[in-house]
């Protein structure tokens, strides 16, 4: 019984220190280096792609400080890419106190792709737009096997939605107007008149003495106003709230696609 005991005490012992060393290994993925605006962990990328990216790029930053640096990986280690993605943003630091960074994230042993937007660009890179450019600059490109293609179509766009140059989308015709849209608006312009007529009946009678605007008896006062010179008073909120809003790297902003 006792050596039982003692077998099953080992197990657990060991049970546990496994579960341990699995959580510890869990603890996050290993980043690389920041080297510089391109990081290519790969080689996927020539020294000439490498150079003229990251003249573009600090040509860019010069001129507006946006921060864009693009990232090549071996691999994301089991994370998703946008799990990923925010936690290389955050460990790079990349943008200014503007939360200005912008981070092209290619995986290509996962073929997986994604565009990580910093707090303060996600209103000008939004979602649908970072989806729109991984959709139809990189993937393309990522499916005929030409990774440097992608990479830079996908950097020329994103350059050009930050500087405002990129094409907009057509815009959409108004849309007609049925025959039953008319009608609708009809009826309600009616029911407006009888309301609005109502009213002005009433207030007439107000006028008068006997009722208030809404057609209520009245003895003296309008309801909700003082009899007095003093008037109405009161105030929207109560509390003197303010509104007030905060700050931060990256947080999930951005897209993603696979090939």
């Amino acid at each position: 019984m006792r050596r039982a005991f003692d077998g099953m005490r080992t197990g657990v012992v060991l049970a546990l220190a496994a579960a341990l060393f699995v959580s510890l290994a869990r603890a996050g993925p290993q980043y690389p280096a920041l080297s510089g605006r391109v990081v290519d962990e790969t080689g996927s990328l020539s020294a000439a792609t490498r150079a003229r990216l990251t003249a573009q790029l600090e040509a860019h930053e010069q001129s507006t400080t946006n921060q864009v640096v693009v990232a090549v990986v071996k691999s994301l280690q089991g994370y998703e890419i946008a799990e990923y993605g925010v936690g290389l943003g955050r460990a790079w630091r990349i943008g200014t106190k503007e939360n200005n960074g912008i981070l092209l994230i290619v995986a290509p042993n996962e073929r997986q792709v994604r565009i990580e937007v910093g707090y303060g660009h996600e209103g000008r890179i939004t979602d649908a737009l970072a989806s729109a450019i991984i959709r139809e600059e990189i993937l393309p490109a990522f499916r005929r096997g030409n990774l440097e293609e992608g990479v830079d179509r996908g950097v020329t766009a994103i350059l050009r939605a930050l500087e405002g140059t990129a094409t907009p989308a057509p815009a959409q015709a108004a849309p007609e107007w049925a025959a039953q849209d008319y009608v609708h608006l009809l009826i309600f312009l009616m029911i407006l008149a009888v309301i609005v007529g109502q009213f002005w009946r009433n207030a007439r009678r107000a006028s008068r003495g006997w009722h208030d605007p809404w057609g209520r008896r009245r003895d003296g006062g309008w309801p909700g106003w003082s009899t007095g010179s003093g008037g109405r008073s009161g105030s929207f909120g109560g509390s003197g709230r303010s509104w007030s809003g905060g700050g931060g790297s990256f947080g999930g902003g951005g897209a993603s696609g696979r090939w």
